[in-house]
């Protein structure tokens, strides 16, 4: 489809959403990770990749991927979750 419209910019955020850096909270990213390679003090990089190389080997029909993504999708991923005001 091919669209001849002016869309509006999404702006900039200007916050930080993820809670853990807003109130010491949540962690729901690390939570996530199957594979144990993002702490709360770094990305195993490596480890990641070498998951993904692993499920590539067994689902090869869907194409290799760069990330999971199960760290992107926690309750901060787009927005400050409802409630909270505080800001570290």
């Amino acid at each position: 489809m091919v669209v001849d419209t002016l869309l509006p910019t999404t702006p900039l955020k200007t916050q930080d959403y993820c809670l853990y850096y807003r109130q010491g909270s949540c962690k729901a990213c690390v939570s996530l990770c199957p594979t144990r390679a993002l702490t709360m003090e770094y990305l195993d990089k490596k480890k990641c990749y070498n998951q993904l190389l692993k499920t590539y080997e067994n689902y090869s029909e869907l194409g290799l991927c760069e990330a999971c993504g199960k760290c992107a999708t926690g309750p901060c991923a787009l927005s400050i979750p409802k409630g909270v005001t505080s800001n570290k």
